[in-house]
């Protein structure tokens, strides 16, 4: 079992240095964010498959509810930000 903490840990600790990466915009083409981004999405899977053999679908669900959320949230703030863009276009014009 510690074997595989310590594996989920290597995970985590990788796709957390990809992301600050792309934060960072370290890398410099749009090939290279792509490979980043495959790179994140392929450890996040296996991390979550690891959830799922720790703890069972039920966490794993929790998880996929909380992350939908989130994108809903972030679609919503989106969207709020771009009537904000088209109301000061409007006022500027």
């Amino acid at each position: 079992m510690m074997d595989v903490i310590e594996f989920e840990n290597t995970l985590q600790e990788r796709v957390q240095n990809l992301n600050l990466k792309l934060k960072l915009k370290d890398c410099n083409s749009l090939r290279v964010s792509d490979i980043l981004i495959a790179e994140i999405d392929i450890f996040e899977s296996i991390l979550g498959r690891l959830i799922d053999l720790k703890y069972g679908a039920e966490t794993r669900a929790i998880e996929v509810a909380n992350v939908s959320n989130n994108l809903k949230q972030a679609n919503r703030l989106r969207k709020q930000l771009i009537k904000i863009k088209d109301t000061e276009d409007e006022i500027s014009n």
